[in-house]
């Protein structure tokens, strides 16, 4: 327990001192072309009004790239049977986050992407679904996918 709580102090204190903001989207912005810097700082784990920026954003199709973090299974791909029973995680420019920033859900019947691997880089787009947290990915349904290679890596 001594050992868990002294790996665990200094997790707490580093992300305790991120910087919060308050970035609001105003009613009516136009979302339409939101890039993944805009949505970050407007729906990101750093700002205080996320939830609300959200509401004005869901379901905006989105157009970006990301690099592959991992392809897993999908643990609720059951219970959606919409999708492919594998998600891409990926990690987007400018991120901080340790692992993944996003969750791509595959539409069913593509296999692809079960192919790619840690490091590739994925163009997509699809709908902005689900609001992610520090915790969680934002999650995008994917209407269309495709290994590229970027113009600048990160």
């Amino acid at each position: 327990m001594k050992h868990l709580l002294s790996l665990l102090i200094p997790l707490l204190l580093l992300t305790s001192c991120e910087e919060k903001t308050r970035f609001a989207l105003k009613e009516g912005t136009d979302v339409t072309n939101i890039t993944w810097k805009n949505y970050y700082k407007s729906c990101g784990a750093n700002n205080l009004k996320k939830v609300e920026n959200f509401k004005i954003v869901k379901g905006t199709v989105v157009t970006w790239t990301g690099k592959v973090y991992q392809v897993q299974k999908d643990a609720g791909a059951e219970e959606m049977r919409k999708f492919d029973s594998h998600i891409i995680r990926v990690k987007m420019p400018g991120s901080n986050s340790l692992m993944a920033d996003v969750t791509l859900r595959i539409p069913k019947g593509e296999q692809k992407h079960r192919k790619y691997k840690k490091g590739d880089y994925v163009t997509f787009r699809g709908p902005v679904k689900y609001l992610g947290s520090s915790m969680n990915d934002h999650i995008v349904e994917v209407e269309r996918f495709k290994k590229v290679i970027p113009k600048v890596k990160f």
